[in-house]
C-alpha cells in the first residue's frame, strides 16, 4: 500500500514541476530573445541627426494632396510649388 502512495507523491510532483518549468519558459524566454536580438543587432550609440524639414507643400486643389517638393509640380502637372506656394503651372498644356 506504501508504493501506492509514493506513485501518487511522485506523479503530483512531476505534474507540479511541468508547470512550474512551463511558467519560467513563458517568462524568460522573450526576455532572453530581447536580449539576443540586441546582441546581434546592437542599437545605435550615436544620437540620431535631425532629418531638414521638408519644404513640400500638399496641394489643396487635389483630392489626393499631393506633397509637391520645392520647384517641382504635382502628379496633375497643373500646378507648382514655388517658394513654398502652390501657383499653377505656366508649362502646362
Amino acid at each position: 500500500m506504501k508504493p501506492k502512495i509514493l506513485y501518487k507523491i511522485a506523479n503530483i510532483s512531476g505534474w507540479v514541476l511541468l508547470v512550474i518549468l512551463i511558467l519560467v519558459a513563458m517568462f524568460t524566454l522573450p526576455v532572453m530573445s530581447v536580449w539576443a536580438v540586441n546582441k546581434i543587432i546592437p542599437q545605435e550609440t550615436k544620437p540620431r541627426k535631425e532629418q531638414k524639414q521638408s519644404s513640400a507643400v500638399k496641394c489643396p486643389y487635389c483630392p489626393v494632396e499631393y506633397l509637391i517638393e520645392p520647384d517641382k509640380t504635382g502628379e496633375c502637372g497643373k500646378y507648382k510649388n514655388v517658394n513654398g506656394k502652390i501657383q499653377p503651372n505656366a508649362e502646362f498644356k
